[in-house]
């Protein structure tokens, strides 16, 4: 906390303390992973003392938005975990990938896949698995599998299949 920032070098360094005469100032620490990233600064154009209740104000407002930068980090850490994680998945070369909306919609497709079933990456996405690469004959059991899937929150069980490629020609996977 300062008082009379007028009198202090602030004055020089800071054009604001004199283009809105600025005299007291009250500072508290924002922090990240425990660490100082900045500071919440509280300006008075007079004379301000905080009192404890002020202080614990202030603090409050500074841990907000400490915490708010800490979930800002996190999420970013996230997002590059995710994208590491969709880069191994795109260009795993003997695992094909498919990742689904409830509705069987093809949401994700990788490498290993457009190489199994003949569809590209563009050609995939946004269309029904079973209009890709599931025979007809299997088709409703497998729209029941997804629905049942999605309802129980629990994957299918893991079993060898017969599917097609997108030239007509049968290949036999393990699948779960």
């Amino acid at each position: 906390m300062l008082n009379n920032l007028n009198l202090t070098p602030y004055l020089q360094s800071d054009p604001n303390v004199a283009n809105f005469n600025l005299i007291s100032y009250v500072g508290v620490p924002v922090k990240s992973q425990s660490q100082n990233v900045g500071s919440l600064c509280v300006v008075y154009q007079y004379n301000f003392t905080p009192n404890a209740s002020d202080l614990d104000f202030f603090r409050l407002i500074g841990y907000a938005i400490s915490s708010e930068e800490e979930q800002k980090e996190d999420e970013q850490s996230l997002k590059e975990s995710e994208k590491r994680l969709q880069k191994l998945f795109m260009e795993i070369p003997s695992v094909a990938v498919q990742g689904l909306d409830k509705n069987g919609v093809v949401l994700y497709w990788n490498n290993a896949s457009s190489r199994f079933y003949g569809y590209t990456q563009d050609e995939a996405i946004g269309k029904h698995i079973c209009d890709l690469i599931i025979p007809p004959h299997l088709r409703e059991a497998v729209e029941r599998e997804i629905e049942q899937m999605f309802a129980l929150k629990h994957p299918v069980a893991e079993n060898e299949m017969v599917l097609q490629r997108k030239d007509g020609s049968q290949i036999v996977v393990l699948t779960s």
